[in-house]
This record gives C-alpha cells, structure tokens and sequence, in this order.
C-alpha cells in the first residue's frame, strides 16, 4: 500500500494511514482533507454520496481528540466539554451523525490515537450519549427503519458551521439524493422518501 496522493494533512491523516496499513486495509480515506470544496461538483458529490461511503467502509476511525483517557468516561465531564452536554465535541457536530450511523465497524481513538471503544462494544452508551437507537447502532439503518421524527431528534442537538448543512447532513440517514443549490436551501418536501412515516 502507497501513501494516497493530493490533499493528505500532516499528523492526522499519517497516523489514520499508519493505522490502516497496520489494520491491513488498503485503502485510506480521510474525510477532512479528501474533499475538495473548491469545486462545486465535487463538493456535491460528496454531500449525496458521504453516507454511502462510511457505509461501504471496511472500517471507520473516528477521533476523539479531546480525551485523554485510555477508555470512553461514563458520566459527562462538565468542566471539560461544555459543547454537548459533557461530551467532546464529535457529539455535537451535525455531519458526525452520520459517521456514527452508517458504517457498521466504528472505532474510536482518544487524543494519543489510542482505541477506546468500538461502537459495537459501547452502543449502549452511544445511546445514552446521543439517543440514537442502540439497534440501529448494533444493526444499521435498514433493520428498523427509523422514522423522520426519530432521527431528527438524534439531530436536534447537534451543530453545523452553515445553516444549509443541517439539512445536507441529514441526506443519507434520510435516503435522499439532491443537487446543491449553492446559497439556496434545501426544501423539507425532500426529506422522509425512505423513512416508515406515513
């Protein structure tokens, strides 16, 4: 396995290769520095088809960079994380929802790139950390099929840099695909094609 070419960011996108390559996985791809925003197309691109890509993963690495523990605390630290209740900021971030939900094999790293957890060991906390569905967490989305209101709650909290991008989000949990508007926003007639609301 090679490096990946363009766009590789210093010390975290070298440390997630080195753990891939260690991992036996061959290839990388980092979504904080393997999108280019520039271009609009591919910028698109990436919003409908995100979700689909951490679905398809073999594995997701998701960093925690805030914590410094060797395991994932069970009770909110207040004094540290004052973003979502007492839990590090990846809680908090609206395109994080997806990362959590779609891959079936998520592991979290702690601020010295030390696994934690995985999602399959700790949904039960997950759960109690973000209210998603700990079957959905265990099983993925297609074996209950959550309903709009549900996995708008699992939103509710959580924040995004652009107004738009809440509603961008969401696209894959809600099995939407759509063309960006630049400024405009997304339409909620486009929401709910593949949800059990009736």
């Amino acid at each position: 396995m090679s490096p990946p070419e363009a766009r590789y960011n210093g010390a975290v996108g070298t440390t997630r290769f080195a753990k891939a390559y260690r991992d036996d996985l061959h290839w990388l791809w980092v979504d904080t520095c393997y999108i280019d925003k520039r271009s609009s197309a591919e910028l698109s691109e990436a919003i409908n088809s995100i979700y689909v890509w951490y679905a398809n993963s073999d594995r997701c690495y998701t960093s925690l960079h805030g914590i410094d523990t060797k395991t994932l605390f069970t009770k909110p630290d207040n004094k540290n994380f004052t973003d979502f209740k007492g839990w590090p900021k990846w809680f908090s971030r609206g395109w994080t929802l997806q990362e959590l939900m779609a891959p079936e094999d998520v592991r979290f790293f702690n601020r010295s790139w030390e696994c934690i957890t995985s999602k399959q060991d700790s949904a039960r906390k997950l759960h109690d950390i973000t209210w998603t569905s700990t079957n959905v967490l265990r099983k993925g989305l297609t074996f209950s099929y959550p309903s709009v209101a549900q996995i708008m709650l699992w939103a509710a909290d959580r924040a995004t840099t652009r107004e738009e991008d809440r509603a961008y989000s969401l696209l894959g949990l809600f099995g939407v695909r759509m063309p960006m508007l630049g400024e405009e926003r997304v339409p909620p007639s486009a929401v709910g094609s593949h949800t059990n609301d009736q």
